[in-house]
Protein backbone atom coordinates (compact mmCIF):
# COMPACT_ATOMS: atom_id res chain seq x y z
CA UNK A 1 0.00 0.00 0.00
CA UNK A 2 0.94 3.59 -0.98
CA UNK A 3 -0.15 5.90 1.95
CA UNK A 4 -0.88 9.72 0.98
CA UNK A 5 0.12 11.47 4.43
CA UNK A 6 -2.90 13.98 4.67
CA UNK A 7 -1.28 17.21 5.37
CA UNK A 8 -4.21 19.32 6.05
CA UNK A 9 -3.57 20.12 1.96
CA UNK A 10 -6.19 20.72 -1.07
CA UNK A 11 -4.92 17.87 -3.60
CA UNK A 12 -4.82 14.91 -2.36
CA UNK A 13 -7.43 13.44 -4.31
CA UNK A 14 -5.79 14.33 -7.61
CA UNK A 15 -2.68 12.97 -6.67
CA UNK A 16 -4.06 9.67 -5.40
CA UNK A 17 -5.96 9.09 -9.04
CA UNK A 18 -2.52 10.23 -10.75
CA UNK A 19 -1.13 7.13 -8.54
CA UNK A 20 -3.77 5.25 -8.94
CA UNK A 21 -2.51 4.80 -12.93
CA UNK A 22 0.22 2.75 -11.87
CA UNK A 23 -0.21 1.22 -8.77
CA UNK A 24 -2.93 -0.93 -7.01
CA UNK A 25 -3.54 0.48 -3.57
CA UNK A 26 -3.46 4.50 -2.71
CA UNK A 27 -4.95 5.06 0.55
CA UNK A 28 -4.95 8.56 2.24
CA UNK A 29 -4.32 8.50 6.17
CA UNK A 30 -4.51 10.44 8.54
CA UNK A 31 -3.68 8.17 11.70
CA UNK A 32 -0.66 6.25 13.11
CA UNK A 33 -2.02 3.10 12.78
CA UNK A 34 -2.99 3.29 9.21
CA UNK A 35 0.50 3.93 7.86
CA UNK A 36 2.15 1.46 9.86
CA UNK A 37 1.47 -1.43 7.19
CA UNK A 38 2.77 1.52 4.27
CA UNK A 39 4.87 0.17 1.56
CA UNK A 40 5.64 3.83 0.39
CA UNK A 41 4.24 7.26 1.10
CA UNK A 42 3.36 10.67 -0.49
CA UNK A 43 3.58 13.54 1.11
CA UNK A 44 1.58 15.95 -0.64
CA UNK A 45 1.23 19.73 -0.18
CA UNK A 46 -0.21 23.24 -1.23
CA UNK A 47 -0.33 25.35 1.58
CA UNK A 48 2.39 26.92 4.44
CA UNK A 49 4.97 24.92 5.86
CA UNK A 50 3.31 25.65 9.10
CA UNK A 51 0.07 24.51 8.85
CA UNK A 52 1.48 21.10 7.43
CA UNK A 53 3.88 20.59 10.62
CA UNK A 54 0.77 21.76 12.95
CA UNK A 55 -1.34 19.07 11.23
CA UNK A 56 0.75 16.06 11.22
CA UNK A 57 1.22 16.66 15.23
CA UNK A 58 -2.22 17.65 15.27
CA UNK A 59 -3.10 14.00 14.00
CA UNK A 60 0.03 11.91 15.89
CA UNK A 61 1.97 11.48 12.65
CA UNK A 62 4.76 13.75 12.59
CA UNK A 63 6.87 11.08 14.37
CA UNK A 64 5.81 8.23 12.57
CA UNK A 65 6.35 9.92 9.51
CA UNK A 66 9.58 10.90 10.71
CA UNK A 67 10.59 7.54 11.32
CA UNK A 68 9.14 5.89 8.34
CA UNK A 69 11.02 8.39 5.94
CA UNK A 70 14.20 6.71 7.17
CA UNK A 71 12.88 3.62 5.59
CA UNK A 72 10.47 3.01 2.73
CA UNK A 73 10.24 5.20 -0.18
CA UNK A 74 9.07 8.41 0.03
CA UNK A 75 7.64 11.06 -2.53
CA UNK A 76 7.35 14.49 -1.27
CA UNK A 77 5.15 16.73 -3.73
CA UNK A 78 5.96 20.50 -3.78
CA UNK A 79 4.90 21.72 0.10
CA UNK A 80 5.66 17.84 1.08
CA UNK A 81 9.17 18.04 -0.34
CA UNK A 82 9.73 21.08 1.66
CA UNK A 83 8.68 19.43 5.15
CA UNK A 84 11.09 16.97 4.35
CA UNK A 85 13.65 19.83 5.37
CA UNK A 86 15.04 21.24 8.58
CA UNK A 87 13.41 25.00 8.85
CA UNK A 88 11.40 27.35 6.70
CA UNK A 89 11.50 31.03 6.16
CA UNK A 90 7.96 30.87 6.12
CA UNK A 91 7.25 29.57 9.09
CA UNK A 92 10.54 30.13 11.58
CA UNK A 93 9.03 29.12 15.25
CA UNK A 94 8.14 25.16 12.85
CA UNK A 95 10.30 22.61 13.17
CA UNK A 96 10.27 20.02 9.40
CA UNK A 97 10.62 16.36 9.57
CA UNK A 98 14.52 16.91 8.96
CA UNK A 99 14.73 13.72 6.95
CA UNK A 100 17.19 16.49 4.60
CA UNK A 101 18.90 18.72 5.60
CA UNK A 102 18.76 22.47 4.80
CA UNK A 103 16.26 25.35 5.07
CA UNK A 104 13.36 26.12 2.92
CA UNK A 105 14.16 29.92 1.47
CA UNK A 106 11.64 32.77 -0.40
CA UNK A 107 11.40 33.26 -3.48
CA UNK A 108 12.43 37.05 -4.54
CA UNK A 109 11.06 38.38 -7.71
CA UNK A 110 14.51 38.50 -9.47
CA UNK A 111 14.65 40.03 -13.55
CA UNK A 112 11.15 40.59 -13.46
CA UNK A 113 10.04 37.33 -12.78
CA UNK A 114 7.06 37.12 -10.59
CA UNK A 115 6.15 35.63 -7.40
CA UNK A 116 4.29 32.79 -6.65
CA UNK A 117 6.35 31.16 -9.23
CA UNK A 118 3.04 29.51 -11.46
CA UNK A 119 3.18 27.55 -14.88
CA UNK A 120 5.04 25.52 -17.03
CA UNK A 121 8.82 25.76 -16.64
CA UNK A 122 11.87 23.70 -18.26
CA UNK A 123 13.76 21.18 -16.11
CA UNK A 124 17.64 21.35 -16.19
CA UNK A 125 19.57 18.47 -15.68
CA UNK A 126 22.01 18.58 -12.49
CA UNK A 127 24.10 15.45 -12.57
CA UNK A 128 25.91 13.91 -15.65
CA UNK A 129 23.56 11.10 -15.31
CA UNK A 130 19.67 11.50 -13.88
CA UNK A 131 18.23 8.69 -12.04
CA UNK A 132 15.30 9.97 -13.78
CA UNK A 133 15.58 10.82 -17.64
CA UNK A 134 14.60 13.08 -20.20
CA UNK A 135 12.31 14.83 -18.05
CA UNK A 136 11.30 18.33 -19.99
CA UNK A 137 8.88 20.31 -18.25
CA UNK A 138 6.47 20.48 -15.33
CA UNK A 139 4.43 22.95 -13.38
CA UNK A 140 5.20 24.29 -10.73
CA UNK A 141 3.00 26.79 -8.05
CA UNK A 142 5.75 28.09 -4.93
CA UNK A 143 6.58 31.07 -3.49
CA UNK A 144 9.65 28.90 -1.49
CA UNK A 145 12.06 26.86 -2.67
CA UNK A 146 14.49 24.17 -0.99
CA UNK A 147 18.37 24.91 -0.44
CA UNK A 148 19.68 21.95 0.32
CA UNK A 149 23.30 21.66 2.56
CA UNK A 150 24.49 19.15 -0.40
CA UNK A 151 24.23 20.15 -3.77
CA UNK A 152 24.53 17.22 -5.22
CA UNK A 153 21.43 15.63 -3.52
CA UNK A 154 20.45 18.14 -6.98
CA UNK A 155 18.74 16.14 -9.57
CA UNK A 156 16.94 18.75 -11.67
CA UNK A 157 16.55 22.01 -11.27
CA UNK A 158 14.55 25.14 -12.35
CA UNK A 159 15.10 28.75 -13.48
CA UNK A 160 13.07 31.54 -12.13
CA UNK A 161 14.93 34.69 -11.63
CA UNK A 162 17.10 32.66 -10.02
CA UNK A 163 18.49 28.52 -10.25
CA UNK A 164 16.15 26.15 -7.96
CA UNK A 165 15.75 22.62 -7.37
CA UNK A 166 13.08 21.26 -8.96
CA UNK A 167 14.17 17.64 -8.06
CA UNK A 168 16.33 16.23 -4.97
CA UNK A 169 16.84 12.64 -4.48
CA UNK A 170 18.86 11.07 -1.36
CA UNK A 171 18.70 7.39 -0.84
CA UNK A 172 15.15 6.54 0.04
CA UNK A 173 13.71 9.62 -0.79
CA UNK A 174 12.18 11.58 -4.13
CA UNK A 175 11.08 15.30 -3.42
CA UNK A 176 9.71 17.68 -6.87
CA UNK A 177 8.88 21.02 -6.06
CA UNK A 178 6.55 20.55 -8.98
CA UNK A 179 3.54 19.13 -9.02
CA UNK A 180 3.94 15.19 -10.87
CA UNK A 181 0.05 15.13 -10.85
CA UNK A 182 -0.23 18.14 -13.43
CA UNK A 183 2.91 17.50 -15.33
CA UNK A 184 2.01 15.25 -18.37
CA UNK A 185 4.60 13.38 -19.84
CA UNK A 186 7.43 14.78 -17.24
CA UNK A 187 4.98 13.94 -14.46
CA UNK A 188 4.27 10.52 -15.33
CA UNK A 189 7.57 9.55 -15.55
CA UNK A 190 8.34 10.45 -11.99
CA UNK A 191 5.30 8.56 -10.40
CA UNK A 192 6.03 5.58 -12.37
CA UNK A 193 9.92 5.97 -11.23
CA UNK A 194 8.50 6.03 -7.65
CA UNK A 195 6.04 3.25 -7.92
CA UNK A 196 8.92 0.76 -8.83
CA UNK A 197 11.28 1.59 -6.19
CA UNK A 198 8.01 0.51 -3.89
CA UNK A 199 7.87 -2.38 -6.07
CA UNK A 200 11.38 -2.97 -5.60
Amino acid sequence: MIAIVNTGSGNLRSVQKALELFYPEIKIIDTPKSISSADGMVLPGVGSFGDAVDTLNEIDLFEEVKELGKSIPVLGICLGMQILFERSEESPDATGLGLLRGEVLKLHPLNDTNVPHTGWNRLIPQQKEQKIENLKYAYFNHSYYCHPEDENVIDYSVIHGGKYPAIIQKRNILATQFHPEKSRESGEQVLKYFVRSVRQ
